[in-house]
């Protein structure tokens, strides 16, 4: 009898130690430490509450196993790494072009990278998006959107805010958020909103008077050829009508209009610009 409860111990004893060791709670980051020093950074950013465990595969594996793959954003970022690879950008990344952006050139290392809803964040796009673009962003810092930007004006536009933060596309990609027929839509969501008119001393009827007018009709009916917000106001370099720079300056109106009415002279200085057909 009892040969055979020993007999049974040790076949539960020798079961048991074949199986995989239950896993405990992941090691607080402070162990890694020890030998990473990435603490102090990772306190500070945007990932300071992850566990180096949650990204880092292996991790309990010591000495640490070499070649293993580095952490997938989309692990945690699925739906904004799906935007991303739809973008211009991951097109050129998968044609070969190394300079192409991926998510570190954005947002930096990842274990320094700062929230996107921080106003450091917010006021550093531009400068990010310049080293790919120079003149884009020269021209944009020079506006009037790149200026209240830089005095830290949380509510003014920045490259993704009309471009897109991940879902890049090209301006003739029907899909942009800067395609012709799209580009109203993009303005008002500042433009068209009362809120912030009203905050800035902003004309409230930018939007919808473009959409009356004969350009804004023609927009949605299809002709794309036909005038939206850019071709007058220009695309970085937007400035308000009383400089004397701006395409919608009084005087320089004849050359905005002549690009698309040849001829155009100073008649088309007079009157609201953004006047609805038959208004009185």
């Amino acid at each position: 009898m009892r040969l055979g409860i020993f007999a049974g111990i040790l076949a539960f004893s020798c079961w048991a130690a074949a199986q995989p060791a239950a896993k405990g709670p992941a090691a607080p980051n402070s162990v890694c430490a020890d030998c990473h020093d990435q603490e102090s950074r990772l306190k500070a950013s945007a990932h300071a509450a992850v566990a180096c465990a949650t990204c880092h595969v292996k991790h309990e594996e010591y000495p640490h196993p070499e070649g293993v793959p580095k952490p997938k954003c989309a692990s945690c970022h699925e739906e904004v790494v799906r935007e991303y690879e739809q973008s211009e950008h991951a097109a050129q990344m998968r044609a070969g072009n190394g300079a192409a952006p991926d998510c570190s050139t954005c947002h930096g290392d990842v274990h320094e990278n700062k929230r996107a809803v921080t106003i450091e964040f917010h006021r550093s796009v531009p400068e990010t998006c310049g080293t790919c673009h120079a003149k884009e962003a020269d021209d944009f810092n020079r506006s009037v959107h790149g200026k209240a930007v830089a005095a830290g004006v949380r509510d003014a536009p920045v490259c993704s805010d009309c471009h897109g933060g991940h879902r890049v596309l090209k301006a003739k990609d029907p899909n942009s958020t800067i395609f012709p027929g799209s580009v109203p839509d993009t303005c008002g969501r500042c433009h068209g909103d009362l809120r912030l008119a009203r905050r800035f001393g902003l004309p409230p009827d930018r939007l919808s008077t473009f959409q009356q007018s004969f350009h804004g009709l023609a927009l949605k009916s299809g002709r794309q050829s036909v005038a939206d917000c850019a071709s007058c106001h220009g695309f970085h370099d937007i400035l308000p009508s009383s400089d004397p720079a701006s395409r919608t300056h009084p005087k320089n109106l004849p050359k905005t209009c002549g690009a698309c009415h040849p001829g155009a002279g100073s008649r088309f200085a007079l009157g609201p610009i953004h006047e609805v057909q038959g208004a009185q």
